[in-house]
């Protein structure tokens, strides 16, 4: 996974309530930051659209 998308999945996590813990353990590794994100869209009470530009 690149460094932009872990990021931005760390930042979708963190914006649908991941503690920061959880946010640690993913940006060292010890967690799949896109499954911490996934996980928090699952549970999300709000409606979302995840829009993954590859351009960059």
């Amino acid at each position: 996974m690149s460094a932009n998308l872990r990021a931005g999945m760390l930042a979708v996590a963190a914006d649908r309530g991941a503690d920061d813990d959880e946010l640690l353990a993913a940006r060292n590794g010890l967690r799949p930051a896109a499954d911490l994100a996934w996980a928090y869209l699952d549970r999300s009470a709000e409606p979302w659209l995840l829009v993954l530009d590859t351009r960059a």
